[in-house]
């Protein structure tokens, strides 16, 4: 009897508490169209985010990081006005740094060449 009891309490207890894992809801960016192409889980459990802010014509090259709660540490955006550099693709580095691949139309408006951006883990610009 105690059994039947004990296996109804734990029936009803699963039936009406679920278990929830965190959420949460982070928007980024500002009044300027932003576009995430790579997420890359950083060194500390925060979250680098790696892809475009267009605003008008120009398309700059875009990165942010997180914290282990989504909160935004820091954000650098490459390029110039009225040019296009996207960042394409990234990856963390073992110095726990970023590589980022953009395409850039800054030496000539009728080709996109290619550019590479080195950054520590700070946010900062190495050089390659």
């Amino acid at each position: 009897m105690k059994l039947k009891i004990l296996s109804i309490e734990l029936l009803s207890f699963l039936l009406f508490f679920s278990v929830r894992g965190q959420q949460w809801l982070r928007i980024y960016g500002d009044s300027i169209n932003t576009l995430t192409y790579h997420v890359h889980e950083h060194y500390d459990k925060g979250y680098i985010f790696t892809g475009k802010q267009e605003e008008g014509w120009t398309s700059y090259g875009w990165l942010m990081k997180t914290d282990v709660n989504g909160y935004k540490l820091w954000t650098k955006s490459f390029g110039l006005p009225g040019k296009i550099n996207p960042v394409t693709a990234s990856r963390i580095t073992n110095e726990k740094g970023i590589i980022a691949i953009a395409g850039t139309n800054n030496i000539s408006s009728n080709c996109t060449d290619p550019i590479l951006y080195k950054i520590n883990p700070c946010g900062e610009k190495d050089l390659v």
